[in-house]
């Protein structure tokens, strides 16, 4: 909280579903007059398995409770205001390089900091029979989206980045107009449905075996087996000389 631009520090008194910010005296807080100033209360919260994805939406309200008689006990309020939050889903198709339906593959998604970093959005979600990961309540942001496990016989595909959009415009008279986006990091786009919030992303899997890139430990396991077997060759041909 700031209140003429000075920051202030309080405990709000949480409740199941809202809190309370109780000042009994906001001007012993603060060192200068706040005459004609302006009081800004940040907030933010944990979405919860009770919200409503896609167009819907979920509403907060706030309103102010305020002494407005210095010698009594009267008090004035504002009226609520109500600012509207929402919230979407990603759907992952695991599918092979056909395009067919694939089973027994576990992922992760996580969602990237301010400082770079990525933090978990939900725990690691497996599957051994299904086909379709969904990952519930995201909000728009850059994410990563990594394969824990892949199918049997099939390679691990690489980490998605990717970015969800959603700009909106509120009227009084009907629900909220939403384009809902989800872009690469080679800048494909695919639309969401705004009504669900529901955003589709196909993660596919190849089969066979990765070689070891030049220079890299596997490279050096397979030259050093090579030596060996060279040297081990060698060895043979010199005592066979030997014996004739």
């Amino acid at each position: 909280m700031t209140a003429g631009g000075q920051p202030v520090l309080v405990i709000p008194e949480v409740h199941e579903t809202s809190f309370t910010i109780d000042i009994p005296d906001l001007k012993s807080l603060i060192s200068e007059d706040l005459s004609g100033k302006t009081v800004i209360v940040q907030y933010s919260g944990t979405v919860t398995e009770e919200a409503v994805m896609g167009r819907e939406g979920n509403c907060n309200s706030a309103n102010i409770r305020y002494s407005n008689n210095p010698h009594g006990t009267q008090t004035g309020q504002s009226g609520n205001e109500f600012v509207p939050f929402f919230t979407y889903q990603l759907e992952v198709d695991k599918v092979d390089e056909n395009d067919q339906p694939l089973s027994g593959a576990s992922f992760i998604l996580e969602r990237k900091n301010e400082d770079g970093s990525y933090s978990p959005v939900s725990d690691e979600i497996v599957s051994s029979d299904g086909t379709v990961f969904t990952f519930e309540r995201i909000s728009a942001g850059d994410y990563r989206l990594t394969e824990v496990t892949a199918p049997a016989g099939y390679n691990l595909m690489d980490p998605v980045l990717f970015t969800v959009t959603a700009e909106y415009t509120l009227t009084r008279a009907s629900m909220p107009q939403i384009d809902l986006k989800l872009t690469d990091s080679e800048g494909n786009v695919t639309e969401g449905n705004p009504d669900d919030g529901k955003m589709v992303l196909k993660a596919v899997n190849i089969k066979g075996v990765i070689l070891p890139s030049t220079g890299g430990p596997g490279t050096a396991m397979l030259y050093g087996s090579g030596v060996v077997l060279l040297l081990a060759s060698l060895l043979i041909l010199q005592r066979k000389h030997e014996k004739e």
